[in-house]
């Protein structure tokens, strides 16, 4: 990474690369004392900097951690927390706006995954280019409509949050046992679940 790091330096170019977790890295951050915590992404992280020699030049690493999932503690950290690195020769960023211009890559990646698996991009359902362009399109705005009812259920159905895929949606929400009874002039939604949120804003007016 050090050829890499020490081209673009001399280029006069700006630079935001991946790097990879080591020892030293993880240790340094470890015993950094000025963490602060931030949402990216609905997720919560602490995040700091510090610099970093790699090949001809000083740098600027952008350390940001989480807990891990299992809970089980580092020899390199003493502690139970995963760590991610981004190496940068921009001095002036902020740490959250530093994360948030390399995670655009990694969002547009996503989006098309998601596309792709959960709304059918990967398969077309005509034969002729300007009927499956008005599909992609209809998919995508899909798409849309779908984070926002995802976003505002997540409040309201346990398991699922605003990131959550179509399938986790349709596992949590839509494959539930419903009733439909009348009473009192009114439609009455009983539902196979113990969640009285979900049951209640149903049955609201």
């Amino acid at each position: 990474m050090k050829e890499v790091t020490d081209f673009y330096q001399q280029q006069g170019a700006d630079f935001f690369i991946r790097a990879n977790n080591s020892a030293v890295l993880i240790q340094t951050a470890g015993q950094q004392t000025d963490w602060k915590p931030c949402t990216i992404n609905y997720q919560e992280y602490e995040i700091t900097s510090f610099d970093y020699q790699l090949g001809q030049y000083t740098h600027r690493i952008i350390a940001y951690r989480q807990a891990n999932k299992t809970g089980q503690a580092s020899l390199l950290s003493n502690d139970s927390k995963k760590y991610l690195f981004i190496i940068t020769n921009d001095k002036q960023i902020s740490e959250k706006q530093a994360i948030e211009l390399y995670n655009k890559r990694g969002d547009s990646e996503r989006v098309f995954d998601i596309q792709n698996n959960d709304f059918n991009w990967n398969s077309m359902p005509h034969s002729f280019l300007h009927q499956n362009t008005v599909y992609l399109i209809i998919m995508a705005v899909a798409h849309i409509i779908y984070k926002w009812i995802v976003a505002f259920f997540a409040d309201i159905v346990n398991g699922i949050t605003k990131t959550s895929r179509l399938k986790k949606f349709i596992f949590r929400f839509v494959n539930t046992v419903a009733k439909f009874t009348r009473s009192g002039r009114r439609e009455i939604t009983h539902l196979a679940t113990d969640n009285q949120k979900l049951i209640d804003f149903l049955n609201s007016e």
